[in-house]
């Protein structure tokens, strides 16, 4: 299986047969994270695939890359130090 290269690759389709959590706890008792993929770049330049009907969006500053799985998995140590 090659690696993932955008989140839509990701299959998050449950295990079948595996216990994800104790449901001795109520969810509202538990911590829950929203990771932002674009937070995390991989220090690639990207120039922006122009075709009809897209625009360049609105400019950014030349150190903004956008993110990437592979950002995500080079900033693994970072997001565990997070808690």
């Amino acid at each position: 299986m090659t690696a993932p290269t955008n989140a839509a690759d990701i299959d998050l389709s449950p295990v079948p047969g595996k216990r994800y959590f104790s449901l001795v706890r109520e969810w509202r008792e538990e911590f829950i994270y929203f990771l932002l993929i674009d937070r995390f770049h991989d220090d690639q330049a990207r120039t922006p695939a122009l075709q009809t009907g897209r625009r360049n969006g609105i400019g950014t500053p030349d150190d903004f890359f956008g993110g990437t799985i592979k950002g995500i998995t080079d900033h693994l140590d970072y997001i565990a130090g997070l808690g």
